[in-house]
């Protein structure tokens, strides 16, 4: 394959390859005699793959979340959190991906968890209930909630968590019980990369 297909492919940033390519580490290199310069190189994406990995795997993880980790923490699309980013509800810092070496935004647990204590998501609520996001609804209705975020500015639905949990824990006697349970599992799951 090109060296760029080889980079998609993997999404590996082509200087991580080119520096791979430089150590010797891959056998198998071509020159496709239609194209110039390093775009040219045409590689084995498996011989390739092998080389990047141990250097992926020997990198400390750090101790931010991506989007997608702190959506699935939230139990929220990374569009809700898109949006958190951009109302300034959730804070970001831009770091350097260790494996892609592209920017990405990550989180920090404390904002992480600051954001989790105030605001919880029905698909949230709906999990730890085990009931229909239409029981859920109604049950937060009855108890005089609303969306914590107008549908204009959100489509997802979150609630205010302290109000939800005290509406939710009276209509639902295996609420408290089912947090710590279900949270444990959920953050075991993330820190395993499930």
């Amino acid at each position: 394959m090109s060296i760029k297909a080889v980079s998609r492919s993997l999404r590996a940033t082509l200087i991580s390859i080119l520096q791979v390519l430089i150590r010797g580490d891959l056998k198998s290199v071509g020159i496709d005699s239609t194209k110039s310069g390093i775009m040219s190189l045409l590689l084995a994406v498996d011989e390739v793959e092998t080389a990047l990995t141990p250097a992926r795997s020997t990198e400390p993880r750090h101790d931010r979340l991506t989007v997608t980790e702190l959506g699935y923490l939230l139990q929220a699309s990374p569009n809700s959190i898109y949006k958190f980013i951009a109302t300034g509800l959730i804070e970001v810092e831009t770091v350097r991906n260790v494996a892609t070496n592209f920017p990405q935004r990550v989180i920090a647990p404390t904002v992480a968890d600051a954001f989790r204590e105030r605001y919880v998501s029905l698909a949230e609520c709906c999990r730890r209930s085990g009931l229909h996001s239409a029981a859920v609804r109604h049950i937060c209705m009855a108890a005089g909630l609303e969306r914590a975020f107008p549908r204009e500015e959100l489509r997802e639905v979150f609630y205010l968590r302290a109000e939800a949990e005290l509406a939710l824990s009276d209509a639902v006697p295996e609420w408290n019980r089912t947090e710590s349970v279900r949270s444990a599992k959920l953050e075991r799951e993330l820190d395993l990369g499930v």
